[in-house]
C-alpha cells in the first residue's frame, strides 16, 4: 500500500481519535488490499461517502439533542 493511500484513508476514517477508529482504519486497510486494482478508486469514494452520511448523521443528532436540552 502507498503512502497516498494510507494518507486518504486516514483523512476519511480518523482513526486517531478513539480506539474503535483505529480498528475500523485497520480493516478497510485489510479490505482495501484485497480489492482487486482496477476498483481500489471506487473502494476509496464508497468509504468517502459512508463515513460523510455517518458524520451528517452524527451531526444530526448532536443539533437534535441541543434543541431539546
Amino acid at each position: 500500500m502507498r503512502k497516498t493511500v494510507t494518507k486518504k484513508l486516514r483523512a476519511i476514517l480518523n482513526p486517531e481519535t478513539s480506539a474503535v477508529a483505529k480498528r475500523v482504519y485497520r480493516r478497510a486497510k485489510k479490505s482495501y488490499n484485497k480489492v482487486p486494482a482496477n476498483a481500489k478508486s471506487e473502494f476509496i469514494e464508497g468509504l468517502k461517502q459512508l463515513f460523510e452520511m455517518e458524520g451528517e448523521q452524527y451531526r444530526g443528532t448532536l443539533a437534535e439533542g441541543e434543541q431539546q436540552g
